[in-house]
């Protein structure tokens, strides 16, 4: 049995895995202390999709985040 330690690459996860992720990180503007996926609010189901079409067009992690907080 071979057990590994560490951190999980990009690329070896699905877009969804990735969404998820991602979702879980970023922050609702209009919520308090709540992700954009926890969140029901119109803002995060707008993020969400953006998110999801940030990732299909092959952005990485850092990228998506940066667009989100720059």
């Amino acid at each position: 049995m071979m057990i590994t330690f560490g951190c999980i690459r990009e690329e070896d996860i699905t877009l969804e895995q990735r969404m998820h992720q991602l979702t879980n990180q970023l922050m609702c503007p209009v919520c308090d202390a709540q992700t954009i996926d926890g969140s029901n609010a119109q803002i995060s189901q707008d993020m969400r999709a953006k998110v999801q079409e940030l990732l299909q067009e092959g952005k990485s992690n850092s990228e998506i985040k940066d667009y989100f907080v720059l």
